[in-house]
């Protein structure tokens, strides 16, 4: 039989270690390559993204989409925000954001849905194929059948408050134990905190084939190790070993978020990981991309911003 709302679908749930926030929905009709487009507006890391806006308010470190349930007829899709303190008010400001993005989202273009199309397929092509037949079985596979605009409004109708649920996740909840399904849970029904007006944040989406604004180079050269290749250029910076401590580098991946979001948008990619105990930047894509994402990446860690702090 089809799943139903219950009238009751505000809830907490205690559970050490783990500060969370999840929206849920009732799809019909579940579509799961356009849900793979609707992951990467999620998880935009560029300026202007609905996860930029939540790290600049001090609200969340990251947002990922699960699928919890599916049929042939039914899903219940879960955004799942990790936030960055405790507290119920900081659960409804978190919502509160969100709902504006979602309002945003109805504004896309057809050439903005196509790109963040092309981005899902780039980060599907990116996967090992045991992943990738992992996507196509449980997760969101590729969106590969243009036109979207119709089936995007019609998904976006189905993202609204009547048909939204909220779990709370926390050591902070308290509840008494309870029996769901088969498991022991500190669970309850709650009340939800309203949110004072506020003037919503700034939020962009992107189109790729804007210029780009390339530095003016000194006439020196710095010395680097140059190695041939086939494909596109990959610049490799490493700090000397035991330079930078755990907090400093979680610093530096914060501060170059945007900057690592811009840099896909065009097409390049910037990361910034750990491999054998050394720290490593990696940046990759043409030369015009490199100079204007190594300007950009050098600015930012001069000056981080103080939420990236």
């Amino acid at each position: 039989p089809p799943l139903q709302p219950a009238s009751c679908r505000t809830f907490s749930l205690q559970h050490s270690g783990m500060e969370q926030l999840q929206l849920h929905f009732l799809l019909s009709e579940p579509d799961a390559s356009l849900l793979s487009v609707l992951r990467e507006l999620l998880t935009d890391k560029a300026e202007g993204s609905l996860l930029a806006a939540l790290r600049e308010a001090g609200l969340c470190d990251d947002v990922t989409l699960l699928e919890p349930y599916r049929s042939r007829r039914q899903s219940v899709l879960s955004v799942a925000f990790l936030l960055s303190e405790s507290g119920l008010e900081q659960c409804a400001a978190t919502e509160a954001i969100f709902k504006h993005w979602l309002e945003r989202l109805r504004l896309l273009t057809a050439d903005q849905l196509m790109h963040y199309a092309t981005l899902s397929r780039r980060s599907f092509n990116q996967l090992s194929p045991m992943q990738q037949l992992r996507e196509w079985a449980f997760g969101f596979p590729p969106e590969n059948a243009p036109p979207l605009t119709l089936r995007w409004q019609r998904l976006l109708a189905q993202l609204r408050a009547d048909n939204m649920g909220r779990l709370w996740v926390s050591p902070d909840a308290t509840a008494p134990a309870t029996g769901v399904q088969g498991f022991a849970l500190r669970s309850a029904a709650i009340d939800w905190p309203t949110v004072p007006e506020t003037p919503p944040p700034a939020l962009a989406f992107h189109t790729p084939g804007a210029a780009l604004t390339l530095p003016v180079l000194p006439p020196t050269q710095s010395a680097l190790r140059r190695l041939p290749a086939v494909g596109e250029t990959v610049l490799l910076l490493n700090p000397l070993p035991g330079c930078l401590s755990g907090h400093q580098a979680a610093i530096i991946e914060a501060a170059l978020q945007p900057v690592m979001g811009e840099c896909r948008h065009r097409g390049g990619e910037l990361r910034f990981s750990r491999q054998q105990g050394i720290w490593l930047l990696q940046l990759s894509g043409n030369g015009d991309l490199l100079l204007a994402s190594a300007e950009a990446m050098l600015n930012t860690l001069n000056e981080p911003g103080a939420s990236a702090i």
